[in-house]
């Protein structure tokens, strides 16, 4: 999958991208690359909210009765669940982009 397909056409020919691909130039990041980044950044941590609220809203006898399971449980126990989380996050980010 091409650049120009994931950030639009329009978009890559204006922060250059394709000319830097086409003339075999080394990518070097510009300072329209490093704001995309950072809006990229700031929409996933919003989509981190989005679906940490979902619960709480759905279900919140469910979701207080699991938080307080939670805090019963062992520091290893916790320690091992969310390095579980985060190696399934990581991996499934690579599979995605």
């Amino acid at each position: 999958m091409g650049l120009a397909r994931l950030v639009g056409a329009n978009q890559a020919s204006r922060l250059g991208w394709d000319s830097c691909r086409r003339s075999g130039e080394r990518f070097r990041a510009s300072e329209a690359q490093v704001i995309l980044m950072w809006q990229d950044l700031g929409a996933a941590l919003c989509l981190v909210l989005v679906i940490e609220g979902v619960m709480p809203f759905v279900a919140p006898r469910r979701w207080r009765g699991a938080a307080y399971l939670l805090s019963q449980l062992e520091d290893r126990a916790l320690r091992m669940a969310g390095l579980c989380s985060m190696l399934l996050g990581a991996g499934l980010l690579f599979l995605v982009r």
